[in-house]
């Protein structure tokens, strides 16, 4: 987990850190917390590129309530994260529905409120991600990112959207087991493809940016008509697909 903490008091970014920390050692997820007194500081790091997990924001700056406009801009600029407001006044409660936030915690934050918050978020990312070991520290990659699974004897590659790619020692049966989820599709001995990458379906899946996935030629057209039906449209031909029995 990566997350952000900002608020112009000292007091309260340490007494936020102390209470994140403890949580996330305590449920045993990996967690980093980056400080800030400064929220055009945070924004301007978030459009650089940055990205967190978790925001935790005061409303009030230099006694003014910009917390929430700038909340707002993030997400017109795309920003994904978790909001968590902290605040000592509650009128703006109702308008924190407006970014989706997680949560509206009202000062001096109390540890048994905040991580009736934090509990959810882990819950979320724990459903939602797939836990890879790198060396000493652990990465929690979203599903939906994961185009493909590609099999390397007693290792396996994690083909992301972004285009990194991961190995980890793993054998391809135990990932589909860890997964148990239905976008991927283990159409190969060698490949676990997530199904909404797919962009052709014909001798091989063709993914979205080109890749060429292999299909196991005696079951191909029983893996056309597992895509088929789930992208839920008879009219496959408006997804792009080309089916060649």
């Amino acid at each position: 987990m990566r997350i952000a903490i900002c608020d112009e008091s000292r007091e309260d970014r340490l007494a936020l850190k102390t209470f994140v920390t403890r949580y996330f050692r305590g449920a045993a997820v990996p967690c980093e917390s980056i400080l800030y007194d400064n929220i055009q500081m945070l924004a301007c790091d978030i459009l650089g590129g940055a990205t967190f997990d978790l925001l935790i924001m005061d409303i009030y700056y230099s006694g003014l309530p910009i917390g929430m406009g700038m909340a707002k801009e993030l997400r017109k600029q795309g920003c994904r994260s978790a909001i968590l407001f902290s605040c000592v006044s509650g009128d703006f409660l109702l308008e924190s529905y407006d970014v989706a936030a997680v949560g509206y915690l009202m000062k001096p934050i109390r540890y048994e409120k905040l991580t009736d918050v934090l509990g959810r978020l882990a819950e979320h990312v724990l459903r939602t991600c797939y836990l890879v070991q790198q060396k000493s520290r652990l990465i929690y990659i979203p599903i939906n990112e994961i185009m493909y699974f590609e099999s390397a004897n007693t290792k396996c590659h994690i083909h992301r959207a972004n285009g990194d790619m991961l190995t980890i020692y793993r054998q391809l049966r135990e990932v589909e087991r860890e997964l148990d989820d239905e976008r991927f599709l283990r159409c190969h001995q060698s490949f676990l493809v997530n199904m909404h990458y797919v962009a052709e379906a014909r001798d091989v899946f063709v993914l979205r940016d080109g890749t060429e996935v292999l299909i196991r030629q005696k079951s191909r057209k029983q893996f056309h008509e597992v895509l088929k039906n789930y992208l839920g449209n008879e009219n496959i031909t408006t997804k792009g697909m080309n089916y060649q029995y």
